[in-house]
């Protein structure tokens, strides 16, 4: 599974789950993960949308398997 974050880094709630999710990645260094800050990657966190099925909010965590959202 690969864990997607969708961050803003203008938004205060954001920035605690950026927090939470920075810890996580520290606690588990071998699942994989990609952190997206939208306003610096708005295509790719279009693209994710897209692909996926998935409307963007932020802060959103999304876990990927197989090319289908688990969670």
């Amino acid at each position: 599974p690969l864990v997607l974050f969708k961050h803003s880094a203008t938004c205060p709630i954001s920035s605690t789950a950026k927090r939470q999710f920075d810890a996580f990645v520290a606690a588990h260094p071998a699942v994989p993960t990609r952190l997206v800050v939208v306003q610096h990657e708005r295509p790719l966190s279009n693209a994710i949308e897209d692909a996926l099925g998935v409307q963007h909010e932020s802060p959103q965590a999304i876990v990927v398997q197989g090319g289908s959202v688990v969670w």
